[in-house]
């Protein structure tokens, strides 16, 4: 019983002990900082092209000469046809952001005597955005010719995460493909078409 009331004892006096610490004045101080961080925006940009072939995997191309090769007959639609495409994608590389980027096609060097067109129409290129694995073409830029070619393709056209992607290839002349396009045929000369195509990439 002793030990009972002297426990109970101790404890009365550690709460009245206790208690009379909430009488101190307890003094506080607050100070408010601000967090803050910057993406850079982008100022440099990457064109690089990429060649597939019988439409196996992309292999950057080294240089900027886009050789569609000899072309091979096919005989059965009286056309010939090219075994390769390319692909020219423009990305930022040192921020976040696109560039805009303006796409032109000029010269237009054919074989002695050739009175048709050359690659002005029977090359094709299509405008996609690419976020990931996902691909959509640019609904402002409808697959085309490249006869007077000048597109502008602006920044504000991409989400965040998404950059530009070119596709160029010879034209099979077939259902689908833009007003204009016309096929190598036996009506054109014999010996090399050639062109030139200019992708600028300019900081937003």
């Amino acid at each position: 019983m002793k030990k009972a009331t002297v426990f109970t004892m101790l404890i009365v006096g550690m709460v009245i002990a206790s208690g009379s610490l909430g009488f101190a004045q307890v003094e506080t101080d607050s100070k408010s900082f601000t967090l803050s961080a910057t993406v850079p925006n982008a100022t440099a940009f990457s064109i690089d092209a990429f060649v597939s072939i019988n439409g196996g995997p992309q292999e950057l191309v080294t240089g900027t000469t886009l050789n569609f090769g000899t072309l091979s007959y096919d005989t059965v639609n009286g056309i010939y046809r090219s075994d390769r495409d390319f692909r020219i994608q423009v990305a930022s590389s040192n921020g976040s952001g696109n560039p805009n980027v303006t796409v032109q096609y000029t010269g237009n060097s054919v074989p002695p005597g050739q009175t048709r067109p050359g690659l002005t129409h029977k090359s094709v290129i299509t405008f996609n955005k690419v976020l990931g694995n996902t691909e959509t073409q640019l609904p402002s830029h409808p697959r085309k010719i490249l006869n007077a070619l000048n597109e502008s393709i602006l920044a504000s056209e991409f989400n965040p995460g998404e950059y530009l992607k070119m596709y160029l290839g010879i034209t099979d002349g077939g259902p689908g493909e833009p007003t204009g396009a016309q096929p190598f045929t036996n009506l054109d000369r014999p010996g090399t078409y050639s062109g030139t195509l200019i992708v600028t990439a300019t900081a937003a």
